[in-house]
């Protein structure tokens, strides 16, 4: 199944500006017009992979934090979740079992 970020939007459907097609046909014997165009399409679709370039180092870059934080929460939670001296957990516990049929569970905070 695909993600939200992998599914396709507007941007993708193509349309008559994106594909550059014409309602009428070019002239034959435009071969500067067509030098031309291609030119500044070429320059459209570099400077588009530039930001595109810029846009994936911010993202790899906030990528790269977010894994620096959840690896220092992690570490955090497991030097909580430790018990440091057993008999400290054993002592713990109720000293009392509670009234009635209920099951009891010992949780060690």
């Amino acid at each position: 199944m695909k993600s939200v970020t992998q599914l396709r939007s507007l941007g993708d459907i193509r349309t008559a500006v994106s594909t550059h097609t014409r309602s009428t046909p070019r002239h034959k014997g435009s071969t500067y017009l067509d030098i031309l165009s291609l030119g500044m399409e070429q320059l459209r679709l570099e400077t588009e992979q530039a930001w595109l370039a810029r846009r994936r180092r911010r993202i790899e870059r906030r990528v790269r934090e977010i894994q620096e934080n959840m690896g220092g929460f992690l570490a955090e939670v497991q030097q909580t979740l430790v018990p440091q001296d057993p008999q400290a957990v054993r002592a713990s516990e109720p000293a009392v079992a509670p009234q009635g049929n209920w099951n009891t569970i010992s949780v060690g905070y």
